[in-house]
């Protein structure tokens, strides 16, 4: 399905498949810019939650002949140059020794290829979006989506000649303008430069929080989002439930989960949490955080009372973790739903799709299994790219024959049934691959279902691309009632 249609699909019926397809197919777009325009992946990841929750706001308003990936180019950089304002006002407020501008400066010191790449990558954008639609669209086609001209040609109802010509223009006035900003280069370079700041591969829960109901439902009551899983689950449930879900993944992970309450506090402002109230939730939650991380007599603050709102608190911990159980047993009663990377999960992956999903419904169990597979394939794909890149050191630029040619390069020792669901999509050398060229690519299987997202690993990154089919599973209400566990009767 094109762009069109998944955009009109979403602003029909609200269709959550149709809008993880968007995402999927433009979130490494739209973090490569953000993250070129901030040099920060904090701020590159709060940008591109603010874009498709625009995007999720404003696609029934969309044109039916929008490019959408020159759209994004611009949303992007308008939230881009708030961000920075934000980020350069807080600085500022702090009195912060580097400012954002420090941050952007480039190293004058080198004059090398890649000092030249990091030079102009932070002007790219703005040089994008002054341009005409047409020319911005032109680039973007050719460069960011790797049309050939025959194709650029027909999507402007022009001749190849042509189509190259206007892109010649395009490419000249994207050189104009970056030398105005006193940035030297000719269109030849910009031409070999352009691809390589295409994409970025988007963090992993950034892509799992964008792509779940939870978002949607964020979209629709214009919910401010944050960047953290804890803010993921400030869409989903209820504040109190937030405080739980954080206080559950202290039990798994407590020095983790200090660390994201430390980072929650920081991050939240005052216009979020307005209410004393819940000001007071959260300094309770530290307390009780402090006398779990600290079990020394010593150290541990007295104990508050029992109340109406501790009992709340378990409850809540005590459902978040009867959802985890119940997608574990899922699975165990439904093998052909497993993936053999479902055995490198934490405990936290379990809690964090556990936490976006009621499992009240064979299609939220449904969604919940796709995730959670997903979950395992970006655990597995870091140890795929850097078993990949110790092979290629070890044989001289040659690409493997097969997969399981890489069985000794990971750190620790990975299944072969892992490697046996993965195949070679190019052969040769890395040099003859490039950065981008999909190398190895995840094989479809009976067990994919439209949301699940299938790993394709280039040199610079892993892209993720979406089977786009349905299939009949056997969750049944019948089958996902008979897992739940039997409720304890009120004492």
């Amino acid at each position: 399905m094109t762009d069109a249609d998944l955009l009109r699909d979403y602003s029909a019926t609200g269709s959550h498949p149709a809008f993880a397809q968007l995402v999927t197919r433009h979130l490494d777009f739209v973090y490569a810019s953000a993250l070129r325009q901030t040099r920060s992946p904090v701020l590159a990841d709060d940008i591109a939650q603010s874009v498709f929750l625009h995007l999720a706001q404003h696609a029934p308003r969309l044109r039916p002949d929008t490019h959408l990936k020159s759209w994004l180019c611009v949303i992007t950089r308008h939230k881009a140059i708030d961000a920075i304002r934000t980020e350069a006002r807080r600085r500022q407020r702090e009195h912060t020794a580097t400012t954002l501008a420090a941050m952007n400066t480039p190293d004058a010191s080198s004059s090398s290829p890649d000092s030249h790449s990091r030079e102009i990558s932070p002007a790219i954008d703005d040089a994008l979006t002054s341009l005409p639609e047409p020319d911005r669209r032109a680039i973007l086609l050719r460069f960011f989506e790797e049309k050939s001209l025959r194709e650029i040609g027909a999507h402007f109802g022009i001749s190849d000649d042509t189509a190259q010509k206007r892109l010649t223009r395009s490419l000249e006035k994207l050189r104009a303008h970056l030398a105005r900003r006193g940035l030297t280069t000719t269109a030849a370079l910009l031409a070999a430069q352009l691809p390589l700041h295409a994409t970025t591969a988007a963090p992993a829960t950034l892509s799992a929080a964008l792509t779940s109901p939870a978002f949607l439902a964020a979209a629709s009551s214009a919910v401010p989002l944050g960047s953290t899983f804890i803010q993921t689950l400030l869409m989903t449930v209820s504040k109190k439930s937030v405080l739980a879900a954080a206080l559950v993944l202290t039990a798994a992970l407590a020095v983790f989960e200090a660390a994201a309450l430390a980072h929650l506090n920081q991050r939240t402002t005052a216009s979020e949490l307005s209410t004393s109230h819940l000001r007071n939730e959260i300094t309770a939650l530290q307390n009780q955080l402090a006398s779990r991380t600290q079990p020394s007599a010593s150290s541990v603050a007295p104990p508050h009372a029992p109340s109406a709102s501790t009992d709340s608190l378990d409850t809540s911990l005590e459902a978040l973790l009867d959802r985890a159980a119940l997608l574990q047993r899922l699975l165990d009663s439904l093998p052909e739903e497993r993936i053999p990377e479902l055995r490198l999960l934490t405990d936290t992956d379990w809690l964090a799709v556990a936490a976006e999903q009621s499992l009240k419904t064979p299609s939220d169990a449904d969604w919940a299994l796709s995730q959670i597979r997903n979950k395992a394939r970006h655990r597995f794909d870091p140890l795929l790219r850097s078993a990949l890149q110790k092979f290629i050191q070890a044989s001289g630029d040659v690409l493997p024959e097969t997969p399981l040619a890489l069985r000794p390069y990971f750190d620790a020792p990975i299944d072969d049934t892992i490697l046996a669901r993965y195949e070679m999509a190019f052969t040769g050398t890395a040099t003859d691959a490039g950065p981008r060229k999909t190398v190895i690519r995840e094989k479809s299987s009976a067990t994919d279902n439209s949301l699940d997202t299938l790993s394709e690993t280039a040199m610079m990154g892993t892209h993720y691309a979406t089977t786009d089919r349905w299939r009949s599973t056997r969750l049944t209400p019948e089958l996902l009632e008979s897992l739940r566990p039997a409720k304890t009767p009120a004492r």
